[in-house]
């Protein structure tokens, strides 16, 4: 009996392309490269086949249940290396495996090493805040945003750690809390800023010296 095998990558890839997206839009949702959307595309319109015949030969070195423990070691910590991953492997199975069949393992599975976004940090119960605050204006209207007016004061500093910190995640992992490095206000010398904008523009940026209490921030700032 003949098997095929059907790539979940090339499946995903030609469902946005009939539903009419482009192939930069397409790379965008998925984290593919160009150059491979425009292969499949291409081979798509030849063949017509979304299915590879399946290939013979020895076994995957990695089963199964080989795969799984490698996807908890990851999304336990999604910073550690390809030589971390291999070495917790083999300590904890006692199955031989290089660092390159790690990687490859995990490719097949869908992960890949990119760099993390840097966000602010923000604590679970304001992140839940922040939820319920924009659940409750989710009708709102454009009219009825037109009437808010955004604030905020943020320290810049003098001194920023620009290191690149990479983690495994999937194509649409993104913005997953688990991929994102937190960013924090930390010393070196900066300035404390305030700005705010609305539908209509931006105001000026403000310098704010010293502490701020309601009083302060009602006089001098929003006056």
């Amino acid at each position: 009996m003949d098997f095929v095998i059907i790539n979940f990558r090339t499946w995903e890839v030609i469902g946005f392309h009939d539903a009419g997206d482009s192939e930069r839009t397409i790379s965008r949702k998925t984290g593919y490269g160009k150059t491979t959307i425009h292969n499949i595309i291409t081979k798509y319109h030849k063949t017509g086949a979304l299915t590879v015949a399946s290939r013979s030969g020895r076994p995957k070195k990695l089963n199964e249940r080989d795969k799984r423990h490698l996807k908890v070691v990851l999304t336990q910590n999604r910073r550690i290396s390809a030589e971390k991953m291999q070495k917790d492997f083999i300590e904890s199975t006692g199955k031989e495996v290089s660092k390159s069949t790690v990687r490859r393992t995990l490719y097949e599975m869908g992960y890949h090493s990119r760099t993390a976004l840097r966000k602010p940090l923000i604590s679970e119960p304001n992140r839940k805040i922040h939820l319920s605050w924009a659940r409750e204006r989710h009708f709102w209207t454009i009219n009825d945003w037109k009437k808010v007016v955004w604030s905020d004061e943020s320290r810049f500093t003098l001194f920023q750690s620009d290191k690149k910190i990479h983690v495994w995640r999937l194509p649409k992992e993104s913005h997953d809390v688990n991929c994102l490095v937190p960013t924090i206000k930390h010393g070196g010398g900066g300035v404390m800023i305030w700005g705010c904008f609305s539908w209509y523009g931006l105001d000026p940026l403000v310098r704010i010296d010293g502490r701020v209490d309601s009083e302060r921030y009602v006089q001098e700032i929003l006056g």
